[in-house]
């Protein structure tokens, strides 16, 4: 540090961190109550069409809003307090004893289905973007 500069202050760096681990907080706990008041802990449709939308919007999310706090409100947050693997893991759990087909159904078809949304989430955002200067759209260009 040169004579007369001022010096950093002490809180300028994990200050960012802090208000974006709140941001994902906030957005996460939102999430979670949304996803409780659309799904019950023992519905398995449920849980399963809760996991493939907040996958597919994840992908439109992330192809729309890469930066900066709404994605973390809304992708790591919200989404990912809407989404849920444990609940999913849960489900699997409790269907092994008296449906088994539905056990093995969710074990195979919900990563493969969430999976496919959030790609097709993804081609939503490219194509929306498309015409838009920016890094992920093409400027327009044929």
């Amino acid at each position: 540090m040169s004579p007369g500069s001022p010096a950093p202050s002490p809180a300028a760096g994990p200050l960012p961190l802090v208000w974006g681990a709140l941001v994902v907080a906030l957005g996460g706990a939102a999430g979670a109550t949304l996803r409780a008041l659309v799904a019950a802990p023992d519905d398995r449709i449920g849980t399963l069409l809760v996991n493939v939308a907040g996958s597919a919007a994840i992908g439109l999310v992330g192809g729309l809003i890469t930066t900066g706090a709404l994605h973390l409100f809304l992708a790591p947050g919200l989404l990912g307090g809407f989404t849920t693997m444990s609940a999913w893991a849960e489900q699997v759990r409790l269907s092994t004893a008296d449906a088994p087909v539905a056990a093995a159904s969710l074990l195979v078809a919900t990563p493969l289905m969430c999976v496919a949304a959030a790609a097709l989430g993804l081609v939503l955002a490219r194509w929306a973007r498309r015409g838009r200067p920016g890094p992920e759209g093409d400027g327009g260009a044929a």
